[in-house]
């Protein structure tokens, strides 16, 4: 596996820097394997995070090499054996060796990532747009089942595209404690950045421990800059942020995603039609920060939103309230549905990169997707305090409705709507659910 050199007797990694100039620096054969062998995995561990952490910024964690090889399906989707480590945000890449037939040549088997790095609020836990679990499936998608050097280049483009990713686009209106967790995260994120690009390019025999760890690194920054970005999260209150039943969800994505050969929920596999595959990719999106982006206007719980001209926090109104001139109502109106349009767009381009299939066999990123899933939600949202005591009822006068069309308008700026597919095994409104449905109507029992 990665090779490492020996001096004095202890362990030392050589620098990605010597390895990038074409690997100066004088190496033996061996190899993680190896060192674990040799010394057992506390001691190889301990020698590692004294060597290797202060370059890399994480720490190296090792399985033995019979677990590894018994872990690796060739397969990169999320299996049982990737339970997360617990307590602490850490990632640990599993590697195996595949003999090519021109040698021998690493391979990431598995990536374990545990817990949850700080957000956008910092430690405090904020109600997510998009379900972290997406991003950890994600990068599992793009890196699982490939060579190590190729896993290096796309790990790298993914940090280096994150400027093309629409709420980056809202960096400029952070403020407070939302604005200082984000600069440390994109800091963090371009120093491991320039520490992945140094593997870039490399020969087999070029690796060494460090580069693990590199890699590894690399992968935590990602995921954190990710849980950082403007409009990721909304703050509601202590203890208001606790999951939505999304582990159905995602067991149906992820099902879909394999073929339908690996279930991970509950009971026996279910036999998904389109509609209910696309309903569960929708689920992946909490509706609630929507409904929280659209009705309140304060930029400390809502990190990354305007306060254009006329627009007040809704605490802030009394129902005598001045009326607004036809220039402020369509100020408040385009950032509003701005702010909804750069959620939805990231979430689309999320979806697809970390569910591929299941992403177009639901045909989600169509535009029909996009509107029947704002209908749907649109035809329940309350739309003032008042609303908000009662009950769900027809009278309520959804006018949130107005703004879909300049919803789709901003998701345009940053999505190519992708081309219905018909499916002989669905009807064809079926594909989009709540689409044929009045907003008004009162039943909403089978809304996303």
């Amino acid at each position: 596996m990665f090779e490492e050199r020996r001096e004095r007797g202890k362990f030392a990694a050589a620098s990605p820097q010597a390895v990038a100039r074409g690997g100066k620096s004088r190496q033996a054969s061996g190899g993680i394997h190896a060192l674990q062998r040799m010394i057992g995995n506390r001691s190889a561990i301990q020698l590692l995070k004294r060597h290797v952490s202060e370059v890399a910024g994480v720490s190296v964690r090792l399985t033995d090499s019979d677990k590894l090889e018994n872990d690796h399906t060739g397969s990169n989707q999320p299996s049982s054996e990737q339970a997360p480590i617990q307590g602490i945000f850490a990632v640990q890449a599993g590697l195996i060796q595949e003999d090519t037939g021109n040698g021998m040549v690493d391979k990431v088997a598995s990536l374990n990532i545990g817990d949850r790095p700080k957000g956008i609020f910092g430690n405090e836990d904020g109600g997510h747009a998009t379900s972290w679990e997406v991003y950890c499936d994600l990068v599992r998608k793009k890196l699982v089942g490939k060579p190590f050097l190729e896993a290096c280049e796309i790990l790298y483009q993914l940090m280096d595209n994150v400027d093309r990713l629409p709420t980056n686009s809202r960096t400029d209106d952070l403020q407070g404690i939302a604005k200082t967790n984000f600069q440390e995260a994109n800091t963090v994120l371009e120093t491991k950045k320039a520490l992945v690009e140094s593997l870039v390019g490399l020969e087999q025999n070029q690796l060494t421990m460090m580069s693990l760890s590199i890699f590894q690194g690399g992968v935590a920054a990602y995921l954190q800059f990710r849980n950082t970005m403007p409009l990721s999260a909304v703050y509601r209150g202590k203890g208001m942020e606790k999951g939505s039943g999304e582990p159905d969800k995602l067991a149906k994505v992820r099902y879909v995603e394999s073929g339908n050969t690996t279930w991970s929920g509950k009971g026996a596999a279910p036999n998904l039609n389109r509609t209910e595959t696309l309903q569960s990719m929708w689920g992946l999106l909490d509706y609630s920060v929507i409904q929280f982006l659209l009705d309140n206007n304060d930029p400390d719980s809502e990190p990354g939103i305007r306060i254009v001209d006329g627009m007040l926090n809704e605490d802030e109104m009394d129902e005598e309230s001045q009326e607004l001139t036809e220039e402020q109502e369509e100020g408040i109106n385009e950032e509003l549905a701005e702010r909804v349009g750069l959620v939805i767009a990231q979430h689309l381009m999320t979806m697809q990169e970390a569910y591929p299939v299941a992403f177009e066999q639901s045909n989600m990123g169509s535009e029909e997707s996009v509107t029947a899933y704002l209908k749907a939600r649109f035809a329940s949202m309350p739309t003032n305090k008042e609303d908000k005591k009662k009950k769900k009822s027809k009278d309520v006068d959804p006018v949130s409705g107005d703004l879909i069309p300049l919803i789709i308008n901003s998701i345009n700026t940053w999505h190519e709507w992708a081309q219905v597919v018909p499916d002989e095994d669905d009807d064809e409104k079926l594909s989009f659910p709540h689409e044929q449905e009045s907003i008004e109507e009162e039943d909403d029992s089978e809304e996303f």
